[in-house]
């Protein structure tokens, strides 16, 4: 895996704090990889949003080792340069004679592509914890409610939540997002004791691993995320655009299904 950790590196976008993009620790990327191989028992995983990169350095690990009970591994993301590098670290490393690995570009305010809906056996999140919100951690909501359009019934699911207890704001963050899980009928499998840092930030984070039940539904499928709450999530009062051209290798074309 150090390999593969050292190709992603080497070819890194910039993070776009504007979508909150924050960088996990590579020795932390590594131990999360690690920890997915040793807990996903399935056919197929959805990334949704993926700055980190775990979604092609799994697909990269598995393939190496050519043996692999994953068959698909999809990422849907709004960054385009995510999307453009994960493809050309797929290609090179000949991934799809193991695995389908594909990239989407989408925005989780848009409707969920009907293709798209009860597809996965799990997904994976770390989307952004949303401090200024109302309230507190209004991203996770987000994000798991597109989950469980995309996911099919009894599906497990991995949540990377914030876990910095000292921390007030933090703390009330993690209790709203246990709230909303139960809320949303999921049953709750495991906290995982992995603790993620992250560059440019003193965040912390740990693994939660939820299950759909029968009584799990989204309250905004085939529906558009109201404008106020996407107004809201991004702290700048701006609806989130695609990143598409910075000026990097990586911003100037695109080889993923836009669908």
């Amino acid at each position: 895996m150090n390999n593969s950790i050292k190709l992603l590196k080497k070819n890194r976008v910039k993070p776009n704090h504007e979508i909150s993009q924050w960088y996990m620790f590579y020795r932390d990327i590594k131990k999360q990889v690690k920890f997915l191989i040793k807990n996903l028992k399935c056919e197929s995983i959805m990334f949704l949003g993926d700055g980190d990169g775990i979604s092609i350095l799994l697909a990269m690990t598995l393939a190496k080792n050519k043996c692999t009970n994953i068959k698909k591994i999809y990422v849907f993301d709004i960054d385009e340069r995510e999307l453009n590098l994960y493809n050309k670290l797929a290609k090179e490393q000949n991934v799809s004679k193991y695995i389908q690995f594909v990239t989407i570009r989408y925005n989780i305010f848009d409707i969920v592509p009907s293709k798209y809906t009860n597809a996965f056996d799990w997904f994976y999140i770390n989307p952004p914890y949303s401090s200024t919100t109302t309230p507190k951690g209004i991203g996770f909501q987000l994000w798991l409610e597109r989950c469980i359009e995309m996911t099919k019934d009894n599906a497990k699911g991995i949540i990377v939540y914030p876990s910095n207890e000292l921390q007030i704001e933090i703390e009330e963050i993690k209790n709203n997002l246990y709230n909303y899980v139960n809320e949303r009928n999921f049953n709750i499998i495991k906290s995982n004791s992995i603790t993620h840092r992250y560059y440019e930030t003193k965040i912390r984070s740990k693994n939660l691993i939820i299950e759909k039940t029968v009584k799990t539904f989204s309250k905004y499928k085939n529906k558009k995320i109201p404008l106020d709450i996407a107004f809201s999530l991004y702290h700048n009062n701006k609806l989130p655009r695609y990143v598409i051209d910075d000026g990097s290798e990586y911003g100037k074309y695109d080889n993923f299904d836009k669908n």
